[in-house]
């Protein structure tokens, strides 16, 4: 069982209902570090979080007291990209009266027997596979202008798509409330774009490739425009927040590197810089940003296809 970290949990113990959590292992054929998916499930619930029961890091799983009722656990997990499903549960003595259950693959629901205990487990939520299938960048087609034409184009194959569920995770990060401007100077396929205008979120979306204007006013609702990240056309602290995913190819990394001193000036001194940034280009990332006045809130291991690991760093 791992250890729980109780710096990160508020120690009232009054009332709450018990929730066994399923953290996924994976997306995309790309693992999910636990602790990454952990991570999430704090920014998400952690004011409510009174106990963390159970905690075992290597099947990704958690039996966590929080002081929300089913329906609102549901609500916050239906954002959550690393969260597969969540079971309430009710313990009673067990009094060596038969039980059942029915198994869902990684869980079971019904009654189960925990020692001299006995729990009843029923699920409240389950992540939408078929939702998530149908918005991954290798199904959804981005149109890209190529010589006078316009293709169809798929994220992984293009290197420039993010999975919903990395989307989701990076703008939870933010631990945004839900009236902020938010921009994205990175915006690529618009993948980060997409997940902001499911929740109803204000976001723009800026990106310095011409051929993917088209693509982006289609994702982002005209709300898109053509513009380098180191000149960027807005006034200083415009943004309450900016939640990215920086190009990973090396010969954008200077290019990159001086734009953090422009996403800076756009956003308000107390808004959240949220990026997803290639693990080789972290450490230089962190220094300039300090050396502007930021400091490293959370880093947090994402393993992109073909072998690419990256960090979502919270500034």
């Amino acid at each position: 069982m791992g250890r729980v970290d109780r710096r990160e949990i508020p120690r009232d113990m009054s009332g709450g209902n018990r929730y066994l959590i399923f953290l996924r292992r994976s997306r995309g054929g790309c693992g999910i570090p636990y602790e990454t998916a952990k991570a999430e499930l704090i920014s998400l619930f952690e004011e409510n979080i009174l106990d963390i029961a159970e905690e075992y890091w290597t099947k990704h799983r958690l039996l966590v007291t929080i002081n929300l009722p089913p329906d609102e656990v549901k609500r916050r997990a239906e954002l959550a990209g690393y969260i597969e499903a969540i079971l309430s549960v009710h313990e009673e003595p067990y009094m060596g009266e038969e039980l059942r259950s029915q198994s869902k693959g990684r869980w079971r629901v019904g009654w189960v027997r925990i020692g001299d205990r006995r729990r009843f487990q029923r699920e409240i939520y389950l992540q939408d596979d078929e939702e998530r299938l149908r918005l991954s960048p290798d199904k959804r087609p981005f149109k890209v202008e190529v010589n006078g034409k316009v293709i169809l184009a798929k994220g992984h194959k293009h290197h420039r798509g993010l999975s919903p569920l990395d989307a989701r995770f990076l703008l939870n990060l933010a631990r945004l409330k839900g009236d902020e401007l938010i921009l994205d100077p990175f915006a690529g396929f618009g993948g980060i774009v997409l997940e902001a205008r499911r929740r109803r979120l204000n976001i723009i979306a800026s990106e310095v490739d011409v051929s993917l204007r088209m693509g982006l006013e289609e994702v982002s609702g005209g709300r898109c425009l053509i513009a380098d990240a180191r000149r960027l056309p807005f006034k200083s602290k415009t943004f309450d927040a900016v939640v990215t995913e920086p190009p990973y190819r090396r010969e954008q990394r200077g290019a990159v590197i001086e734009a953090m001193e422009e996403i800076c000036r756009v956003c308000k001194e107390e808004g959240p810089i949220v990026m997803l940034i290639s693990q080789s280009m972290a450490a230089e990332a962190v220094k300039r940003l300090e050396e502007l006045g930021r400091e490293v809130k959370g880093a947090h291991p994402v393993r992109r296809h073909g072998g690419l690991i990256c960090r979502a760093m919270l500034f």
